[in-house]
């Protein structure tokens, strides 16, 4: 299953943003049919989005789709260059099952958005009932549905579900967007959290998001060969010693230790230098 480290939103209605280059340094772009567009103009910007996908070559396009809409945009877009759909304000309700079911039926990946406290008591059943292969959380919703404070503590609660949740059916799971751009120290410190709890990516709303998300949650070259010299060393000492424990600078080595280290090697051999090309 592929991992994308950050992914960007692009309003349908904005697709002047799809020809900036910085745009390709995350690893999938987000088409957004949901909030950013009023009905009527729906075939016109769906119109206009076919002629730009249809010539970058963007190769993880994804587009974000209201229930209501999704027949009219599935039967318009040009899916050939869709990598997958991103249903939103998802719940286990009979539309969203049609939806699931039709995806799947389609060959596209299906990622899904948490954005209220009903799509998070889902979402187990959910993923042991239907195909899915990402799992993002969509906090601006999910605080308003609480009426409540957007902050850390409050957020810490459906992070932390979705994330053991994700993480016990082996499916990938993305933090949500941060909204403020003029909030550097916050916006890093929110990047932070997501990775030192699980998460396998974060969204973003935008290009100047990407580079930060990218190297927190893309391991570096150094950081590989960190990991395989303390494997290397593990099992050298586990032959020698015949002991699953090791002690290296101070810190105790353990099999869980191992077998994480051993996943972000496998996964960046994987993907190369770690962009999912």
């Amino acid at each position: 299953m592929m991992k994308y480290n950050s992914l960007l939103f692009i309003p349908a209605n904005k697709e002047r943003y799809l020809h900036n280059d910085k745009i390709h340094q995350a690893d999938a772009i987000i088409i957004d049919f949901e909030d950013s567009i009023i009905s009527k103009d729906i075939r016109t910007n769906i119109c206009i989005i076919n002629s730009i996908i249809k010539d970058i070559s963007e190769p993880n396009i994804f587009i974000r789709i209201r229930q209501e809409r999704y027949n009219e945009i599935i039967e318009n877009i040009n899916l050939d260059k869709v990598k997958g759909i991103m249903i939103p304000k998802f719940c286990l309700n009979g539309d969203n099952i049609r939806i699931l079911e039709d995806i799947e039926e389609i060959k596209k990946e299906t990622l899904i958005l948490i954005e209220d406290p009903k799509g998070l008591l889902d979402l187990e059943k959910t993923l042991v009932n239907y195909s899915v292969n990402g799992v993002c959380f969509g906090s601006e919703d999910y605080i308003s549905e609480l009426n409540a404070i957007r902050n850390k503590e409050n957020l810490f609660y459906p992070r932390a579900s979705i994330v053991n949740i994700t993480k016990a059916y082996k499916i990938k799971c993305y933090d949500t967007i941060f909204p403020y751009l003029n909030s550097d120290i916050s916006f890093k410190e929110e990047v932070d959290t997501a990775y030192s709890m699980g998460f396998d990516g974060k969204m973003a709303i935008h290009p100047s998001q990407l580079e930060y998300i990218n190297k927190r949650f893309k391991p570096d070259l150094d950081t590989i060969n960190k990991y395989k010299k303390i494997i290397d060393l593990f099992y050298k000492n586990k032959k020698i010693n015949s002991t699953n424990v090791m002690t290296l600078d101070g810190e105790i080595i353990e099999p869980p230790h191992i077998k994480r280290y051993e996943n972000i090697v496998k996964e960046f051999q994987k993907y190369g230098d770690g962009d999912n090309e």
